[in-house]
């Protein structure tokens, strides 16, 4: 698998949603609904994510993925069916993200094989899972992750 190393250690994974207009992406700090009701953080992400559909004219305010600039929209600006995507940043600081994620991966010594990530498991956020695809693999198994990946992006 040809590419580069573009980050080693820890990783921040934030979720944001698209723009419906614009090749962009949002990550959601703040909603506020019609009834100025204010949602923060993971709250403003399952607000818009549950009752988007009835709040068009809500406020949103958050980070542009590719700049990293503050951004106040109508959340009809934001592309909901496309559903929530995971970027992986470098520290909370960082003003871009390293990569958009596909899927996650648990290397798992005990594991038996490549597979899903058992429902029950706590590691990943309910956030991350809505994301992208969770997996479990033993170190055995890594050398075979380049000919997974085209079939996870499908």
């Amino acid at each position: 698998m040809p590419g580069q190393l573009l980050h080693m250690g820890r990783l921040v994974v934030s979720y944001g949603l698209a723009f419906l207009y614009e090749p962009d992406f949002l990550l959601p700090q703040w909603a506020y609904d019609d009834f100025r009701r204010a949602y923060h953080a993971d709250a403003a992400l399952d607000f818009m994510m549950r009752k988007g559909d009835a709040f068009p004219r809500a406020d949103v305010i958050g980070q542009r993925v590719s700049t990293g600039a503050r951004t106040a929209l109508f959340l009809k600006q934001l592309d909901l069916g496309r559903g929530v995507l995971a970027f992986a940043y470098a520290s909370l600081d960082a003003p871009r993200p390293l990569a958009r994620l596909d899927a996650a991966l648990w290397v798992e010594p005990t594991a038996s094989a490549w597979g899903d990530l058992p429902g029950g498991d706590e590691r990943p956020s309910v956030w991350l899972r809505r994301a992208v695809p969770c997996f479990v693999a033993p170190p055995r198994d890594l050398p075979a992750l380049p000919a997974r990946l085209p079939a996870l992006r499908a």
